[in-house]
């Protein structure tokens, strides 16, 4: 729903699916993402100035309003996973997004770990957030371009 041609969080939608399927994590309140890349300053003997960039992945974060164990459980899972010695789960990320226009681009941010940097402060008057960490390898249009 485009508001005065500029996009809102209510264009968005997000499924995280791992090995097991699509992973239930409930109430996403927001999302962020960003680009991790390194740029250098090369000058040539010629003067030129030139900026090569290195791609180094994607990170973000969510936050979820917590209406039930979704996120604890799967924490809790990848913990048990690697205590027994099993090799950690990635999980990828598909972010889908209805432009202004009516089309849809469609996003994925592969072999991404997740991590509970705040598993929520429960109080009695207060909704319990839990604020989770992401870094994946890539980000690859699905629908777009």
């Amino acid at each position: 729903m485009p508001l005065n041609g500029l996009a809102s969080g209510i264009d968005h939608k997000l499924t995280f699916t791992d090995i097991n399927g699509v992973q239930n994590f409930q109430i996403i309140e927001n999302f962020t993402s960003r680009e991790d890349a390194t740029t250098d300053k090369i000058i040539a003997m010629d003067g030129t100035v030139r900026h090569p960039k290195f791609h180094q992945g994607w990170s973000g974060s969510f936050t979820l309003e917590r209406n039930g164990p979704f996120m604890d459980n799967y924490i809790a899972l990848q913990e048990a996973g690697y205590y027994l010695g099993q090799d950690q789960i990635p999980i990828t990320i598909t972010e889908t997004i209805t432009e202004n226009d009516g089309t849809v681009s469609m996003y994925q941010y592969t072999q991404c770990v997740i991590t509970l940097e705040d598993a929520g402060n429960y109080s009695g008057t207060e909704i319990v957030k839990q604020n989770v960490t992401f870094m994946g390898a890539r980000k690859i249009i699905l629908i777009g371009a």
